[in-house]
């Protein structure tokens, strides 16, 4: 009987993943900011300051890097969480036996990992564009990216904890997207 009951409860989890990644990734936002931007950020900042030397350009393309971090934190999260809140899937949702704090844990658990997708996408796209005239070194090598992981979660969690912050007081996702938008730009820039 235990193990059914686990089995159930695994597949209900699974089922809830499957369900948030799916509206992800059909979106045009998440595949966009996680894929896109980074390159045309890279290619447009790294070529620009080009000539401004190894160790400032590693330090652009950290912070671009990070950036990649913060914005899921600040945007796709808790706007994920406000566009669930007011749509017909949400109440579809709460009438099943899902408990709305494990709805929340999976929207931030696939913030994580698309978080550390987007990290080491932009990292890849720095080797690219830059690594041929550095020798690939400016990208994190695997020692110093182990290591960085922690100091990286800590960013996503103080970015998702300011943007859960701004959805509870928020009522509406245009309001949200407003004064997220009003914290971001200045840190991005």
């Amino acid at each position: 009987m235990q193990s059914l009951v686990t089995k159930t409860t695994m597949n209900k989890h699974t089922s809830l993943l499957e369900l948030i990644a799916k509206y992800f990734i059909r979106g045009f936002f998440v595949p966009f900011f996680i894929f896109i931007y980074p390159i045309l950020t890279l290619f447009l900042q790294g070529f620009a300051f080009e000539g401004i030397g190894q160790e400032a350009l590693q330090k652009l393309v950290v912070g671009i890097s990070v950036m990649q971090i913060i914005s899921i934190g600040i945007f796709f999260v808790p706007q994920t969480i406000i566009e669930f809140k007011s749509s017909v899937l949400m109440k579809r949702i709460g009438a099943t036996n899902i408990h709305p704090s494990l709805f929340v844990g999976v929207i931030i658990i696939l913030g994580v990992i698309f978080s550390i997708l987007a990290f080491l996408w932009t990292l890849l796209w720095a080797g690219i564009f830059f690594g041929s005239k550095f020798g690939w070194v400016i990208t994190s090598t695997p020692i110093q990216l182990w290591a960085s992981l922690p100091w990286l979660l800590l960013i996503f969690v103080n970015a998702i904890g300011l943007g859960m912050m701004m959805a509870a007081l928020l009522k509406t996702q245009a309001a949200y997207i407003s004064i997220a938008n009003i914290i971001y730009f200045p840190i991005a820039f």
